[in-house]
């Protein structure tokens, strides 16, 4: 992974940050952020996935199912953001996906592995955002 800073001004940074060959995305990103110390920022991207975790909240349940994608795709769109949970930078993100066949899929993204390139504009506020468990879903939700 490699990333530059192509802008900064009044306290906002905006990154671009590219992945090679074999990264865990979302592993990763989360390295980056906590290394750069964001606590409040907002990413999009594309690139592509040798393979990805997907899941899709189950509201009755409160748990993720869980959706593999064991093949090649395109990530046609990847949608996040960074706040704190417990003290500690988290990410939430989605993403749609394009299958070999046109087909797509999308969820929310628990985790891709990088083929051949995945790039990610990440624009980091210098304020601070929080996510408390929301009890009646069990959901950690950003708190403005």
């Amino acid at each position: 992974m490699r990333y530059k800073l192509i802008d900064e001004s009044h306290g906002w940074r905006t990154f671009m940050v590219v992945f090679d060959k074999g990264d865990a995305a979302m592993k990763k990103l989360l390295e980056f952020v906590t290394a750069q110390e964001i606590t409040a920022a907002s990413f999009v991207g594309l690139g592509a996935f040798s393979e990805a975790r997907l899941a899709f909240y189950d509201r009755t349940t409160k748990e993720y199912t869980p959706i593999p994608v064991d093949e090649q795709t395109e990530v046609l769109n990847i949608t996040g953001n960074v706040a704190l949970y417990n003290g500690e930078p988290r990410l939430h993100a989605h993403a749609m996906l394009s299958r070999p066949d046109s087909s797509t899929i999308g969820g929310h993204l628990v985790e891709g592995i990088v083929w051949p390139t995945l790039e990610i504009t990440l624009v980091a506020s210098p304020d601070q955002l929080e996510r408390d468990l929301d009890e009646e879903t069990g959901l950690p939700l950003l708190r403005p």
